[in-house]
């Protein structure tokens, strides 16, 4: 008993840690486009071309990319004046709402587990000091609380993301017809 609270009050105070702990990344940020090093890029181009990217940095004459194939790594800067838009993927802030539904969500898969495995494992026998039920409710605790644990996990990791654009050319000049 003194175990289960034990691990108990540890996912617990790691649970609340992760809620109240600061986010900061510690990724460098471009000087003009303000995009983090290794960020996923959406680069749109003047000629209709368009491609997703890892950014690598910001330069006065362009953006630095770089894209994973089959044959290797494949760098490639943009110059300014031929890129005319460039996104970047925006991730939500981490949610306590979404944590409690997936630890609720994960405390009910661990009881219905429980039931299952205790069903399962057929009645006891008292009489003949046999009980194969016994240790899967010595284990109950531990298996509903990986079921809170995980489904709280989950809850924390998923987030929603959307396309933002980080970069917007200035629109090219008119020229007037005579």
């Amino acid at each position: 008993m003194q175990f289960s609270m034990r691990r108990a009050v540890g996912a617990a105070t790691l649970l609340v840690s992760l809620l109240v702990a600061p986010r900061a990344s510690g990724a460098q940020l471009a000087d003009s486009v303000r995009i983090a090093f290794g960020a996923p890029v959406w680069v749109r181009m003047r000629d209709g071309t368009e491609g997703r990217w890892q950014f690598i940095r910001a330069s006065p004459e362009g953006l630095m990319l770089t894209r994973h194939s089959h044959g290797g790594d494949l760098q490639r800067v943009v110059p300014w004046s031929e890129a005319e838009r460039v996104d970047t993927v925006v991730v939500g802030r981490p949610s306590g709402g979404r944590m409690l539904a997936g630890g609720l969500a994960g405390g009910f898969f661990g009881v219905l587990a429980v039931v299952f495995a205790s069903g399962a494992a057929g009645p006891c026998h008292w009489d003949n000091g046999s009980c194969p039920g016994f240790g899967v409710a010595l284990a109950a605790p531990a298996i509903v609380g990986t079921g809170i644990f995980t489904g709280a996990y989950v809850g924390l990791r998923r987030r929603p993301w959307h396309w933002s654009t980080a970069w917007r050319a200035p629109a090219p000049p008119v020229v007037p017809s005579h």
